[in-house]
């Protein structure tokens, strides 16, 4: 089914001819000549669609044939994509004739303005009745039972944090917290998932991963020479890990232009192996991701609430959930020495909060209350903002030696 809109239309008569017949359509009547110029007339646009235009649309009436109609509306919606192709082309040769930016935020506005243009349309925006949406979400999970959704692995916090395809998640706290640690675990225990990783090396992030599983730091296990202790943990962490199809992309900074692209790949990557569909995108952080386009002429706070709504409206496009790590100001280590985090204190942005389906803060009070930390000390996961269930918390627990998190109902207690 071909959409078309008062835009697609090259003249700007037959735009305003077209508005008239939706506007005719949507309050119940069938359009014809004399309700269309009427029409016409009561939206001031007389001076655009004058009498040579009706006598042009007479003349062509003898060419067009009954029930093809269909066709003609497939060929105005393709004209206009080639037109708002050529737009976009136009604008990205105008800007590097210009020179103003560098030669890789270039490459990225190019790349994010290609790819805006050249989206499809249909299907994306068409009203729909709220029973055909109810029964096709029950088919949905009737059929699909492996409906994307972020895990953690820990019992405690997965029936809170759970969030459905085109969901945007932020988890934020001060450095040392266990954020990077955190999104390991939903990299893992979600699968078919692809993690920006700004801040870590990749081989860290490797090495945290493997500790994770293991639950011990095997870098210093292999050191004192008893690597033989845990070579069958280790090859059965790594398995597991293999078959999590988790990519990683290691830089120090990216734009959501290059952020899509390597999420596109990496859903290929998965089609093409037969492992299913993209199901999670991590980035690890938020304030370390650019958008050239929302800072010219703007300020960092500007471009970081243009990421927020970028990820937002990636996650809805791609039907994805999306999880961004963020960083906390230094206000949240506040007067009274607690430090509990808000979301008042997210860094750059308090238009964070209004993209994010979910806002997810860390706290380790004996971290701040200066206690002796044990192997195992409470974390707090504050659930600040849900949409779905509203806020809340619950206590995990953190194992610094490794740096993960585990469930404190596993037999152990906190220091």
């Amino acid at each position: 089914v071909a959409t078309i809109r008062p835009p697609d239309f090259y003249s700007e008569a037959h735009s305003r001819i077209w508005k008239a017949i939706a506007e005719i359509v949507a309050e119940g009547n069938m359009p014809d000549v004399i309700q269309v110029q009427g029409r016409i007339r009561k939206n001031g646009d007389a001076s655009v669609v004058d009498a040579n235009v009706w006598a042009d649309i007479a003349s062509t009436r003898s060419q067009c044939f009954f029930g093809q109609g269909l066709e003609y509306c497939k060929t105005i919606a393709a004209k206009s994509k080639q037109r708002t192709m050529l737009k976009a082309l136009h604008y990205c040769v105008a800007l590097g004739y210009a020179g103003e930016l560098e030669t890789e935020d270039f490459l990225s506005v190019v790349s994010s303005r290609v790819e805006e243009a050249s989206r499809l349309e249909e299907g994306d925006h068409t009203p729909m009745w709220l029973n055909d949406v109810i029964l096709g979400e029950f088919e949905k999970y009737k059929t699909q039972r492996d409906v994307p959704s972020m895990l953690t692995g820990l019992t405690a916090i997965d029936p809170r944090l759970k969030p459905q395809e085109g969901h945007l998640v932020i988890i934020a706290a001060r450095p040392g917290m266990g954020k990077s640690s955190i999104a390991g675990r939903i990299a893992l225990a979600t699968g078919n998932t692809l993690f920006a990783s700004l801040e870590m090396p990749n081989g860290e992030l490797g090495r945290r991963s493997l500790s994770d599983r293991v639950g011990l730091d095997f870098v210093q296990t292999i050191a004192r020479g008893r690597e033989a202790e845990i070579v069958g943990r280790v090859n059965a962490s790594v398995r597991y890990i293999r078959d999590q199809r988790v990519q990683v992309v290691d830089r120090a900074s990216i734009t959501l232009a290059q952020l899509r692209a390597y999420a596109r790949h990496t859903d290929r990557e998965l089609k093409k192996q037969g492992k299913g569909r993209l199901k999670c995108v991590i980035v690890d952080y938020l304030q370390l991701m650019r958008d050239p386009e929302a800072l010219k002429g703007g300020n960092r706070e500007q471009e970081i609430a243009a990421l927020a709504r970028g990820l937002k409206a990636m996650a809805k496009q791609m039907k994805i959930a999306v999880v961004a790590l963020s960083q906390l100001n230094r206000a949240a280590e506040s007067k009274d020495g607690s430090a509990r985090p808000t979301m008042a204190h997210l860094r750059e942005s308090g238009a964070i909060e209004q993209d994010a389906d979910k806002i997810v803060l860390l706290y380790r009070p004996n971290y701040y209350e200066k206690k002796e930390l044990g192997p195992i000390e409470p974390c707090e996961i504050i659930i600040a903002k849900d949409r779905q269930n509203g806020p809340g918390m619950v206590v995990v627990g953190w194992r610094g030696a490794t740096t993960s998190f585990l469930d404190l109902e596993e037999g152990h207690e906190a220091a």
